[in-house]
């Protein structure tokens, strides 16, 4: 385990699964779901990750769906 701190959030930026789900109800992307996880993989591939490899490949598909789903 390292000693690095965990960093601090200010609470007024915190939402609540609640207040995240009314947002998403009411957002609109102005992109595909497909063009965001294209997004994902072309950010994986800039941290040096392989977006193929068996741990990472429904990664793309895991955050549009938290984020948009």
């Amino acid at each position: 385990m390292s000693n690095i701190p965990t960093p601090k959030v200010p609470t007024d930026l915190v939402l609540a699964d609640s207040a995240i789900a009314a947002i998403k109800t009411q957002f609109k992307s102005p992109v595909s779901d497909a063009e965001m996880m294209q997004a994902v993989r072309t950010l994986l591939i800039g941290l040096g990750e392989d977006p193929d490899r068996e741990g990472l490949l429904d990664t793309p598909k895991r955050v549009v769906k938290k984020y948009f789903g």
